[in-house]
């Protein structure tokens, strides 16, 4: 359920981090502090100083290729960025009704750690915690300022700035994160195989550059048992080859998809003789907007429109969460409710599609478009049991109901974990995951889109079953994890004449995943590799269904080498293996990647040894950056002009 960061996954910041991750401890897997090879299922945890040191400026789809069976786009089950719960401080950055939307480009200077959970966490958190939970924690208590640059070419390149601020007033403590960033990104070209899409001559090259902004700030007060949390995080990605990958843009046309996302959230804990009581509520808003987004002609349909759409959801959520002490069994006693209302939803195109008239700038061809709410109460309970010193049972029962669809939900969760001894560890695990049918795929307006949507969408679900085992000694770790996971009631799209949406879909999926890790007297070596081993995609009645799980290498894998040359200079090798990438039902697939990255950092004299310089080159051999297009009408043929980069962050702690 989760990779386990202690020992096995982490890079060494310091000469004698590595006995201290031994010791890690984790509240993400049970809500109560465990070492994290006590956790039910496999956690991992990264620390922002190792991203940096692997050449990692800021939180991206490359942020976690570190990780046995994650490379965000390519993951052991699924690419669905809604099945993953991304969270910060413990808050969800997922919208109840509209999904996760863009990955925060959060700096990993101001990140502390990131902890994963590697599989299905329904039974504690919910809905989208179904591949991965996955916790941004930011630093808190730090005063410093920096600035990255990153290289491809002598006309591509990213830019960032940012500053963490802390200061004691009185009995509060006040804690500022600001960071913005603008980011080229690199080029890419593609090119169409069958009719034009977009005015385009068929297999006519388009090049475009996937090149985003953005800017995050974060306000944390905390004042005796209170807690006030503030994330303000905006996210603009300035071109693409389609705003939902895909239909193409005109020539060198632009797409803008920009969102914004402002939260908040209020908790207070206290203790009434051994129990403990923990209350929060929040409020989240998130507006997005889609400009010169090409839409698909057919039949007589113009070639050359744009359509543009503009979302706002409101989030209201409160919960409590009561945790006691009975003898051997630790319980844990939670209730949450969420009201989402997405209360403006506009269609802005050039051609309407209802009565065909084409309009010379954008007009609204809305329609009526559902407004939608969304009311989700959640009733949940685990259970710590210790059978001895040695074995421990963890047991999860969650029941949600969902409004506007009349369905419930009942997510079990039940672990094992068992210690021969200090040295070796045996995990077992079954949880069942799912994901509540979203806005899009329940309510798309038929008459200005191409899907319709599906009122009478089930609950995605899936059950997940691993077995760990870890061995463990201070210079050296070895971990290897068997899944299997049987997703089904997928949202799927089936094409029969009119393109709609259906939930019959179900995909299964079995693998391992081994790590080693070991500390050398004169060096550190971090190894991974994960291999799917089974993959069966079912139809339902004979009919073509075109899957959410699209890409799923067969192989991936991790070598990390860092070496602490002097105590102020480091060095770290990174070589990271993503297998070839096949398209279900379709020929096209991507080469497999052999990426390398080599980093130094350098702790200078000046300044009190405050100031540290960061160098990293990263895709040395210059690899394409591939991907696999989600329709079969286009391809990218050549996936990247300049993929190699060089960054180099310069960093300031006062």
């Amino acid at each position: 359920m989760f990779i386990v960061y202690t020992h096995t996954t982490s890079l060494v910041a310091s000469e004698d981090s590595f006995e201290s991750l031994l010791g890690e401890l984790t509240e993400i897997a049970t809500k109560n502090k465990l070492n994290i090879d006590q956790t039910p299922g496999i956690v991992s945890i990264i620390s922002g100083e190792e991203l940096r040191q692997m050449g990692i400026s800021h939180f991206d789809r490359n942020a976690l290729n570190m990780i046995p069976g994650i490379s965000l786009l390519s993951s052991r089950k699924s690419d669905d960025y809604t099945k993953y719960l991304f969270q910060i401080n413990g808050i969800s950055l997922n919208t109840e009704v509209t999904g996760i939307g863009y990955l925060p480009m959060i700096s990993t200077k101001s990140i502390q750690r990131i902890e994963i959970i590697r599989g299905a966490s329904s039974a504690l958190y919910g809905t989208s915690a179904y591949i991965a939970l996955i916790n941004i924690v930011t630093v808190q208590e730090q005063n410093s300022v920096w600035i990255d640059y990153t290289n491809y070419s002598s006309s591509n390149h990213d830019k960032a700035i940012g500053a963490l601020m802390y200061h004691k007033i009185d009995s509060v403590d006040v804690s500022l994160r600001l960071h913005g960033i603008d980011a080229d990104g690199i080029d890419q070209s593609v090119t169409q195989d069958s009719a034009s899409l977009s005015g385009l001559p068929t297999n006519t090259p388009s090049k475009v550059n996937k090149s985003k902004k953005g800017y995050d700030i974060g306000l944390n007060l905390k004042y005796e048992n209170w807690k006030l949390d503030y994330e303000r995080i905006y996210t603009g990605n300035t071109a693409a080859y389609g705003a939902s990958y895909i239909y193409l843009p005109k020539d060198s046309d632009k797409i803008i998809f920009a969102e914004t996302k402002d939260i908040l959230q209020i908790n207070h804990e206290n203790t009434i003789d051994d129990l403990k009581i923990n209350t929060h509520i929040g409020y989240f808003h998130f507006d997005q907007n889609v400009e010169d987004m090409y839409l698909l002609p057919a039949g007589i349909f113009p070639t050359d429109y744009t359509a543009g759409v503009k979302t706002k959801e409101q989030d209201l959520y409160a919960g409590v969460e009561l945790n006691q002490q009975f003898g051997e069994h630790e319980l844990l006693v939670g209730m949450r409710y969420f009201y989402s209302n997405l209360y403006a939803e506009d269609f802005f195109a050039t051609f309407d599609f209802r009565d065909g008239t084409i309009h010379d700038t954008p007009s609204d061809v809305g329609g009526d478009i559902p407004q939608t709410t969304r009311r989700t109460k959640s009733l949940y309970i685990q259970d710590y049991y210790s059978f001895s010193d040695n074995t421990n049972c963890i047991a999860n029962l969650r029941y949600d109901h969902v409004s506007d669809i009349e369905q419930g939900i009942i997510s079990p969760r039940l672990a094992v974990v068992h210690n021969f001894n200090d040295n070796n560890i045996l995990k077992m695990q079954y949880a069942k995951a799912y994901l509540i049918p979203q806005f899009y795929p329940l309510y798309s307006n038929p008459e200005t889109t191409f899907i319709k949507g599906n009122p009478d969408l089930e609950i995605d679900e899936a059950d997940t079953y691993e077995l760990s085992y870890i061995h463990k000694k201070l210079s050296h770790s070895f971990k290897s994890t068997i899944y299997y996971v049987n997703m089904y009631k997928i949202a799927s799209v089936i094409i029969d004449g009119d393109t709609t949406l259906d939930a019959k879909n179900s995909k299964k999926s079995a693998g391992t995943e081994i790590e080693y890790n070991h500390k050398f007297d004169f060096l550190e070596l971090k190894t991974n590799l994960t291999y799917n081993f089974y993959s069966n995609l079912k139809y339902n009645d004979g009919m073509f269904y075109d899957n959410e799980i699209l890409r799923l290498p067969d192989l991936l894998g991790n070598v990390i080498l860092k070496k602490n040359i002097t105590s102020k200079f480091s060095t770290l090798f990174w070589y990271n293996y993503i297998g070839e990438q096949k398209q279900y039902n379709s020929d096209i697939k991507t080469d497999a990647k052999h990426l390398i990255n080599l980093n130094f950092t350098y702790l200078t004299k000046l300044y009190e040894n405050s100031l540290s310089i960061t160098l990293s080159a990263n895709d040395i051999l210059n690899q394409k950056d591939s991907e696999t297009p989600l329709a079969e009408s286009f391809k990218i043929d050549e996936y990247a002009d300049n993929s190699r980069r060089y960054m180099m962050q310069l960093s300031y702690l006062f």
